[in-house]
Order: structure tokens, then sequence, then C-alpha cells
């Protein structure tokens, strides 16, 4: 579902603009607001997986590796689209398009 799509979402504290590209094979792409508390700002490159029903994201451009699973829920029946990325700092808002 998440893999080969772009997410679009909003920082659930502030409302900002945050961007996820994610090839069918995990490369990951981060551009705009973080919502991770290592506060990772337009972080270029990075990878992902599923692990144990999390989705799970590595990413090495920063001082040390950082690593961070999260929980994904779907919103409402009536609004298929909305989504719901549960990390650390938050449930983060966010919708899939390809």
């Amino acid at each position: 579902m998440l893999f080969g799509h772009t997410l679009k979402g909003q920082d659930y504290w502030e409302g900002t603009a945050w961007v996820q590209k994610r090839t069918l094979d995990g490369k990951l792409s981060h551009t705009g607001t973080s919502f991770h508390t290592a506060n990772l700002h337009d972080v270029g490159e990075g990878q992902s997986w599923i692990e144990d029903d999390r989705l799970c994201e590595r990413w090495s451009n920063w001082h040390d590796e950082i690593a961070i699973c999260m929980l994904i829920f779907r919103g409402s029946k009536s609004d298929q689209n909305n989504y719901y990325m549960m990390t650390d700092t938050g449930p983060h808002p966010f919708q899939v398009s390809n």
C-alpha cells in the first residue's frame, strides 16, 4: 500500500507539510517538516521495510544512523485515503498518491 507511492502529510503539532516518496524496494526520500524525534528535515535518502506490522525507516545521512518504526492506521470508511502515521511525536495524518 505504501511502497511504490508518495505520501503527503502534515506535522501533528504545527500542521506543516511533508512528503515521502517510497520505491517498491523500500528506498525512501523525505522532504519538508519532520515527524521524527530526531528532527530530520529534508534528510534525503533512507531505507524502509515492514517489521512486526510496523513501517520502519532507517536514515544514515546524519551523524548517527537513526531507525524508527511506526504504526499506520486508515481513517474512517467514508474517507478511504486518509491515514495516520503513529510515531513517538504523535499521530501524523497523510494521504497516499501515485
